[in-house]
């Protein structure tokens, strides 16, 4: 009897195995059929397609039929959306709306999940479709993060700055990583933005002062200059900061009263403040810069010594002179930083070439630094520093 039940199961198992492997036999020949159909109707929509675009758009479109056609339509679409422009763009537009594409992604955005909000939101955006803005406005307000971005981003789509300020009030109101999504935002704005953000820095919000000093300064918007002599000494620290970020895109427009600004930082509180300072100054090449870079060089934080000593590099040659007298200097740290510094040009950029091929008064004098140390530290004076830079020795 034991032996009859083990067979039955045995026979059980066999059938089960065998239907499983028959079902997803059938799976596969059924996806590799719907795949050959689906490059089959991608084939014919997209010379429809093409042929709409090339003949100015007097051929008519007919509507896809089956769920397949309107599938491999739209991803057509909207392949089509992201790359082109102009009059292309239009003309895929134009068929989005005869074919009822627009009207589905309409209900699809109305719909309850939020995944249908997202897609909706991101397609409707893509398209323009200006029918789109109350439900968009609506969306800007859902739990999600994500919902609520992706609708900002089709708003400025549609409608460029026009819904900005109720746009920046919303994902700064819920969104946790405000100031980097509303940049993100902000940058993809074609037009102009400067009223925009000078009406956000009436709202005397230092979160919104630090938007628009960087939003401007990423454009490199000339007016921005004004903003940042008036706000580079403000209190708060993260505006000193963003004040310092436009100063940096903005680079040296050669007016000494607003680099005098600037360098006031040079002894500011916060190391922070001081250590984008000395990223700032890798764009003013100016004597006066190089001497307080030296100085940066031996400031209490690494971070600030680090950004001091890769903007003398920006220097070119004066920087790397300014970097081997710091080798001569007491501070153990600095010379540790500028060895580093000209170790890595040394090995990896050719600088004892460069050196001997220039052979003027400024590349001499870096030689005989460079050899003065090394001497030193040969001599034993070297202060114990570890030194990235010992394979030179031999060549010096």
């Amino acid at each position: 009897m034991l032996k009859n039940i083990m067979i039955n199961i045995i026979y059980g198992l066999l059938i089960v195995d065998g239907g499983l492997f028959f079902s997803l036999l059938l799976r596969k020949i059924y996806w590799q059929h719907m795949k050959k159909k689906y490059e089959e109707k991608y084939h014919e929509y997209i010379t429809s397609v093409d042929k709409y675009i090339g003949e100015d758009g007097k051929r008519s479109f007919s509507s896809p039929g089956s769920r397949l056609d309107r599938k491999v339509l739209k991803n057509i679409l909207f392949e089509y959306l992201i790359y082109s422009t102009g009059d292309t763009k239009e003309k895929i537009i134009e068929i989005a709306h005869c074919t009822g594409i627009v009207e589905m992604e309409l209900k699809r955005v109305r719909k309850k999940q939020w995944w249908n909000q997202a897609i909706g939101a991101y397609y409707l955006g893509l398209m323009k479709v200006e029918e789109a803005i109350p439900s968009l406005l609506r969306l800007l307000t859902s739990p999600r993060n994500d919902v609520r971005y992706v609708s900002a981003e089709a708003l400025i789509r549609i409608t460029g700055t026009g819904k900005l300020d109720f746009i920046i009030e919303k994902v700064y109101e819920k969104h946790g990583n405000y100031k980097k999504q509303l940049l993100s935002l902000i940058e993809s704005i074609e037009e102009d933005i400067y009223d925009d953000m000078e009406r956000l820095v009436r709202k005397e919000n230092t979160d919104f002062l630090v938007i628009a000093l960087t939003a401007l300064g990423q454009r490199m918007d000339s007016r921005v200059v004004n903003w940042i002599q008036k706000y580079v000494k403000h209190s708060d620290q993260e505006v000193r900061i963003a004040a310092l970020k436009a100063a940096k895109y903005m680079g040296d427009i050669g007016e000494d009263g607003y680099y005098a600004l600037l360098v006031s930082l040079k002894n500011d509180n916060s190391w922070e403040v001081r250590s984008f300072l000395a990223k700032v100054l890798g764009s003013f090449l100016r004597q006066e810069s190089r001497e307080i870079l030296k100085e940066m060089m031996q400031d209490e934080n690494w971070q600030v010594r680090y950004n001091a000593g890769n903007s003398l590099l920006q220097h070119q040659e004066m920087g790397l002179l300014a970097l081997s007298e710091m080798l001569l200097c007491e501070d153990a740290f600095a010379q540790d930083r500028a060895w580093q510094l000209i170790s890595e040009e040394w090995m990896f950029h050719g600088l004892q070439e460069r050196l001997r091929k220039e052979d003027t008064r400024i590349s001499q004098q870096i030689s005989q630094n460079i050899e003065q140390f090394v001497a030193e530290y040969k001599a034993g004076d070297g202060n114990g520093l570890e030194l990235l830079g010992h394979r030179i020795y031999q060549t010096i």
